[in-house]
């Protein structure tokens, strides 16, 4: 990251070559007025303890997906927790920033239940089910991380391994070439037998509309600025429509959190 922002300010700086380095820059300086780098923000994304100190210290703003909340119950709280920390670590290390000098953002898939919906509906599987299984598709990468998953994530990795990993034809250590093949885009078959209405509204933004508003304002409240979706891409334009007509006018005039 530090490398990136000398190269934005027109500085040179070292790449690792091989066994070796080398100096390396910007193909055109700041003179030559092809590229206008003056104000190009670093935003970092990171959700462990080191990686938002880093953040706080040497990045402009910060991405994070909230690892570890319950996202419809204490999504707020956990953001709190975050950037309080990330502040410390950046006090600590005499970084020099305010609240107000750092932009803050969250990843979370979303869907707005219809009345009586529930979360585990085709239609709200096949919006939000690629992000809630990603902690499953960590555990296939690094299985021994699976002591630190909240309960009930962890309480379906057996469910995990019979349903899709068993049914996977590719050795243990090739697990990765397979389980991201629908990484936010779509389920791979056996996943929808995995999660739970628990795990859809732990992981994502899902429920009914005034209830996703209310996690906003609890959010902005903690400090976030701004919330980046991810739909699958065959619905971008659907999830965008529904934040539109159905969670911002919940919000202030300009549909901001």
């Amino acid at each position: 990251m530090a490398s990136c922002r000398a190269l934005l300010d027109g500085e040179e700086t070292t790449h690792p070559a091989g066994d070796t380095s080398r100096w390396v820059r910007m193909a055109h300086a700041p003179e030559d007025r092809y590229v206008d780098r003056d104000g190009v923000p670093i935003y970092v994304a990171a959700d462990g303890p080191r990686a938002r100190g880093v953040a706080y210290e040497l990045g402009d703003g910060w991405i994070m997906g909230l690892q570890g909340c319950n996202a419809m119950v204490n999504a707020p709280e956990v953001l709190g927790a975050s950037l309080a920390a990330g502040r410390a670590a950046a006090a600590a290390a005499a970084a020099g920033k305010g609240p107000d000098d750092f932009y803050t953002m969250c990843s979370l898939g979303l869907c707005v239940l219809e009345e009586g919906e529930s979360p585990m509906s085709p239609r709200a599987l096949e919006r939000v089910g690629p992000v809630a299984m990603l902690p499953f598709h960590a555990y296939a990468d690094n299985p021994a991380i699976g002591a630190h998953l909240p309960s009930p994530i962890r309480d379906r990795l057996d469910i995990y391994e019979r349903r899709v990993l068993s049914r996977l034809d590719v050795p243990r250590d090739r697990l990765y070439q397979e389980t991201h093949r629908g990484h936010l885009s779509h389920l791979l078959p056996g996943e929808e037998d995995v999660l739970t209405e628990e795990i859809i509204r732990m992981t994502t933004l899902t429920g009914t509309a005034r209830e996703i508003a209310d996690v906003l304002r609890g959010l902005q409240a903690a400090g976030l600025r701004n919330v980046t979706l991810n739909p699958p891409p065959h619905l971008a334009r659907e999830a965008v429509r529904e934040y539109a007509e159905k969670i911002a006018p919940l919000l202030d005039a300009g549909g901001r959190v």
